[in-house]
């Protein structure tokens, strides 16, 4: 029960300290009582809603944010592997390009010298 409700008697209903217009024993007034508290409630559940919809939706974003950089890796990955295939089709050869022939042919004169 929220702290601003309270009971004045064992038979009493639930009255709120702050308002005096709910305050009485007729029915009007408990009518008046039951539907203003249930208005309140309702709206206090609304923004629950409301706050629950909107982390959802920034939980949704972040997912999609997260989806897209795994794809990005996920397609770096395979570039990778491709060039891996690759060099390891060239070490199984020993066919190399010609433009890394020559540089390793520089590479072992610069090493000799």
């Amino acid at each position: 029960m929220p702290p601003e409700f309270s009971f004045k008697s064992a038979s009493d209903h639930v009255l709120c300290k702050s308002c005096e217009r709910h305050v009485g024993d007729s029915t009007a007034k408990r009518n008046l009582s039951n539907a203003d508290h249930a208005g309140l409630y309702r709206s206090g559940l609304l923004i629950s809603l409301e706050d629950r919809d909107a982390d959802a939706r920034s939980h949704a974003a972040k997912l999609h944010e997260l989806d897209d950089r795994i794809a990005q890796r996920d397609q770096i990955i395979a570039e990778k592997d491709v060039a891996i295939s690759d060099l390891q089709a060239v070490i199984q050869t020993g066919k190399l390009n010609p433009a890394v022939e020559r540089w390793l042919a520089d590479e072992e004169v610069r090493s000799a010298l």
